[in-house]
């Protein structure tokens, strides 16, 4: 099966009672926006976190997103970060389980990403991202995604506050081009 083709996400875990390292598994996602990626994802981990009701990650490798997506008919936080590995993603259930992902940029060779997904996945796996990329050909200095500016951002100022992760709307509304 051709998995450029197939929308599933390219996910692979630890098994249960693997060894504890910097990463539960690892993801190769198609493109570096969140709204069309982050909800394949959070159907993938549900049986590993439960419901997942926030994913954090890293701003500079993402491109913008609403700080909430409707996702199955479940609100879900976006939560980026500047600080964050840019190489991971972290995505918290509602029982507050969590799992921690590297993530494989998506213009990795097919070859050396399902070397990083099977070396993040391996049972004993307990090393450093960067440690994981390099040593399956993978790059740990991927350049920041091109901030685009989006419709809804431009549109309000307080909304590109939310966009670029500000506080709160206070309405507390979920956007309405907010994904599946």
């Amino acid at each position: 099966m051709n998995n450029e083709q197939s929308d599933e996400p390219r996910v692979e875990m630890k098994p249960a009672g693997a060894a504890t390292g910097y990463v539960d598994g690892g993801w190769w996602p198609r493109s570096t926006d969140p709204a069309e990626e982050f909800p394949g994802l959070v159907g993938a981990l549900h049986g590993h976190v439960g419901q997942v009701s926030r994913v954090a990650y890293n701003l500079d490798f993402w491109a913008p997103v609403h700080r909430k997506l409707l996702i199955d008919g479940r609100v879900v936080r976006c939560e980026g970060f500047h600080t964050m590995n840019p190489h991971t993603v972290t995505a918290i259930g509602t029982n507050s389980q969590r799992v921690t992902l590297l993530v494989t940029p998506p213009d990795t060779p097919e070859d050396v990403a399902r070397a990083v997904l099977r070396s993040a996945a391996d049972q004993d796996s307990v090393a450093t991202v960067e440690d994981i990329l390099a040593g399956n050909g993978g790059r740990a200095d991927s350049p920041p995604v091109t901030r685009r500016r989006t419709p809804v951002a431009d549109a309000i100022p307080g909304q590109r506050w939310e966009d670029e992760g500000g506080t709160v709307n206070r309405n507390d509304q979920v956007p309405t081009n907010s994904v599946r």
